[in-house]
């Protein structure tokens, strides 16, 4: 007996399936989305809220978010609606520096350390207040540390304490002039070269090598009690340096008086890769 085998052949199918690998933002909290709690009014806005990001001395930076609307009060600023977060529901507000030598900055966390000599691509959105601010920033800086405190000590937020025992200089300092004619939110990015175990990245300004900022401060301080002449007079003296510039755009404000208010939203460190 013959017996006959019927052979089916097989059919290979192999599917390929294409999927995007977009980087990794390595900071948590990026649009300061998660929140510890909802603040209440303006007033009290100036603790912080926003998970993973902290206050490195004892300054005040505000948190706005269009899940709770701010009680104007006369403060035309402060409601949400009156400036939108970048994307999604909200965002931060602070004064880099004031004539007066005050200064405001913020700590955010990375979600792992960096690697000593890789390259980072680092991106931020940033807003100019706008009319209210008497002054505007010519520059914006970033520092990165291992450690979320870089001060010494939780010292007062004023220019002379802060760099009394070390001065810390930023690792990148974008050029933020053009904001100053601007009402709209612009991202700055640059690349950073990493020493390698910095778990923390710290915004704002930072110590000044070329412009002795103390003995500035210091002749504001004493102008600005003399009253309008003589706040006048400096104010021509130093119309226009490499930290601060006056807003030409400027409606009298005494919230805004003697700084520059900036809003900062969606920040971002990503491993570079370069094209092939």
């Amino acid at each position: 007996m013959i017996k006959t085998a019927i052979k089916y052949p097989g059919v290979l199918l192999l599917i390929f399936f294409t999927q995007v690998v977009y980087p990794q933002n390595l900071v948590k909290n990026p649009g300061f989305e998660e929140y510890h709690f909802l603040p209440g009014d303006f007033y009290r806005s100036d603790t912080f809220y926003c998970k993973d990001w902290f206050i490195p001395n004892n300054n005040s930076v505000d948190f706005f978010t269009l899940e709770k609307p701010y009680n104007s009060k006369g403060q035309p600023y402060i409601k949400p609606g009156d400036h939108f977060p970048n994307s999604g529901k909200s965002y931060i507000g602070l004064f880099p520096f004031t004539w007066y030598g005050s200064m405001e900055q913020v700590t955010g966390t990375l979600i792992e350390p960096l690697l000593r000599d890789s390259l980072y691509e680092f991106h931020i959105y940033l807003r100019f207040e706008g009319s209210s601010s008497q002054f505007c920033l010519k520059k914006f800086e970033i520092y990165f540390s291992e450690k979320q405190n870089i001060y010494s000590l939780y010292n007062d937020p004023f220019y002379e304490e802060m760099f009394k025992f070390r001065q810390i200089t930023a690792d990148i300092v974008f050029d933020i002039s053009e904001l100053c004619d601007s009402v709209y939110w612009k991202q700055y990015h640059a690349i950073y070269k990493a020493m390698g175990g910095e778990r923390f990245l710290t915004l704002g300004m930072f110590y000044q090598e070329h412009i002795d900022l103390n003995s500035i401060v210091d002749e504001y301080r004493i102008a600005w009690p003399k009253g309008k002449r003589r706040e006048r007079r400096f104010l021509r003296k130093y119309k226009d340096t490499s930290i601060l510039k006056v807003n030409q755009n400027y409606i009298p404000d005494d919230i805004f008086d003697n700084g520059a208010y900036y809003f900062i939203d969606d920040v971002s460190l990503e491993l570079f890769k370069p094209a092939d």
